[in-house]
């Protein structure tokens, strides 16, 4: 697995991952990114912005076929999170997107997304869709506060075995 920084001629590639992501929800009643939010326009502008900021990340095979992408930055929703919770030093996950024949490899991505925010000083990565984490992977959880769907993993309390690939797991998990 590599994972580089996307560049604007990767948007094409990551409005094709969320088109096929979408359609396969769809087949499941999902009703998840079905239409572009606000508008095509604004989307393709937003992850623009993203892949300029540096904050978008493709996730690619050996051969450089594209797997997936991620975005990382450090920006909250207040929606989501309480200002005490905004105050702690933070990464916060958006469109994590993984090609169907590589399902699974999104635990692998959120791992290394721990790793960097471990090494920017970050102590949470933050993510708005609980489903995208596996059960078991972390510990101890909360009840969800005012409907919103929220996790974060504390990047602190992670046990790092080297001998063991994807052997890194996170030990808090929190629902927001």
């Amino acid at each position: 697995m590599i994972i580089e920084r996307a560049d604007a001629d990767d948007l094409g590639v990551i409005l094709a991952l969320r088109t096929e992501a979408s359609d396969w929800l769809a087949q499941r009643g999902i009703n998840q990114w079905a239409v572009a939010w606000p508008n095509p326009e604004e989307q393709n502008h937003r992850i623009l912005t993203s892949i300029a900021a540096g904050e978008t990340w493709m996730i690619r095979d050996q051969n450089e076929a594209t797997m997936g992408t991620v975005a990382l930055d450090t920006s909250s929703d207040p929606q989501l999170w309480t200002p005490e919770e905004q105050a702690a030093p933070a990464m916060y996950m958006h469109r994590l997107i993984i090609r169907r024949k590589h399902a699974g490899l999104g635990a692998a991505v959120m791992d290394w997304a721990c790793h960097r925010a471990q090494r920017l000083g970050l102590h949470w990565l933050r993510i708005d869709r609980p489903e995208l984490l596996l059960p078991g992977r972390c510990g101890e959880s909360t009840p969800a506060r005012s409907g919103s769907m929220t996790k974060q993993r504390n990047v602190r309390d992670r046990q790092l075995t080297s001998s063991q690939p994807g052997s890194h797991h996170i030990s808090r998990l929190q629902y927001a």
